[in-house]
């Protein structure tokens, strides 16, 4: 249990600058050794932003999603399937906007100019 959690602790933050390197037009394998070198000296930055990021964005989701939750069903108890689809709306903002964060974080470490 303790390495499953060890694993994406390393990878992801070392691995984070390979969707934007393959974007860029580096084949897969060679943008997943580009962002090993690239991220050397980056790690905690990286890390810590994508755990604020992640952590933001799900406190937000959670607010709304709760607060519509309490909304709808205290007025509309009808209206279920109405707020399943906003909640699954609100995962897929909170996915976008960590993806949007690691994207220019991954620009800023490549010194890529916007």
């Amino acid at each position: 249990f303790f390495l499953s959690l060890l694993l994406p602790l390393f990878l992801a933050p070392r691995l984070a600058l390979s969707p934007v390197l393959v974007l860029g037009g580096a084949k897969i394998w060679k943008s997943v050794g580009e962002s090993f070198r690239s991220t050397r000296g980056h790690y905690w930055k990286i890390l810590i932003t994508m755990f604020l990021a992640a952590l933001f964005s799900g406190i937000v989701a959670g607010l709304v999603s709760g607060l519509l939750s309490a909304i709808v069903t205290l007025n509309y108890p009808s209206v279920v399937l109405l707020l399943a689809w906003i909640r699954q709306m609100l995962a897929l903002a909170a996915g976008a906007f960590v993806s949007v964060t690691l994207v220019h974080l991954s620009r800023e470490v490549l010194g890529i100019k916007a």
